[in-house]
């Protein structure tokens, strides 16, 4: 059996698998993820922008998002982090000063 027909029969059981909560999630996320890809087109167009990603994303993959909220213990290591992470991309791409 060749790749493609694997992915092809992969996503005609997902069809018929899902359940229509499953498949409403991921819909939302498709939608979410979309209009998140549309607004950092819009401001890339207007400003240089640098990607951080502090946080692994398996710590907020799936439900670990909204377990984030219920349990914030670990918010200000994720803040501390993420300053870090910034500070870091801004002295990496500073403009150089003339020597």
């Amino acid at each position: 059996m060749t790749a493609a027909a694997t992915i092809r029969d992969d996503a005609n059981r997902w069809m018929f698998d899902a359940s229509w909560g499953v498949a409403a999630l991921q819909v939302r996320t498709c939608q979410q993820a979309e209009l998140a890809r549309e607004h950092l087109a819009r401001l890339r167009s207007e400003a240089r922008t640098l990607l951080v990603e502090p946080v692994p994303y398996g710590k907020v993959a799936g439900t670990g998002f909204y377990e984030q909220f219920l349990d914030t213990r670990e918010w200000p290591e994720f803040m501390r982090a993420g300053r870090t992470a910034m500070l870091t991309s801004l002295r990496r791409h500073a403009p150089r000063a003339a020597a």
